[in-house]
């Protein structure tokens, strides 16, 4: 598979027979889920993707919904929309104000 991961399939199986062999009733429903998942399990630790940015979102979505009792959609939308706007502008000054320290240690003009 790669990165250290080409031994987890015997791995998985390995456990499932010892928790088989423990006492299956409890673990069914985990054992169920892992084997149906096992795929996309392991691509996160091949891959290094995440769906926490996606995660945190909804949380915040959800946070916001909370806090207004029941807004509308298109008003939690716009919500979102300003903050994802206001959060770009002030990473695009940290950038700028980085740049201009920049070019001004180099002794460079600053091109406006």
């Amino acid at each position: 598979m790669g990165r250290g991961i080409s031994g987890t399939g015997t791995i998985h199986l390995e456990w499932k027979e010892k928790v088989l062999a423990f006492s299956p009733e409890p673990f069914e429903e985990l054992l169920k889920t892992i084997c149906n998942w096992l795929p996309e399990i392991l691509n996160r630790f091949i891959h290094y993707i995440s769906n926490a940015k996606t995660e945190g979102k909804n949380n915040q979505v959800r946070t916001m919904n909370q806090q207004g009792f029941g807004y509308s959609i298109k008003s939690i939308q716009a919500r979102m929309r300003m903050k994802e706007e206001k959060n770009a502008q002030l990473k695009w000054r940290k950038y700028q104000d980085r740049y201009e320290k920049r070019l001004k240690q180099n002794g460079q003009q600053i091109a406006c």
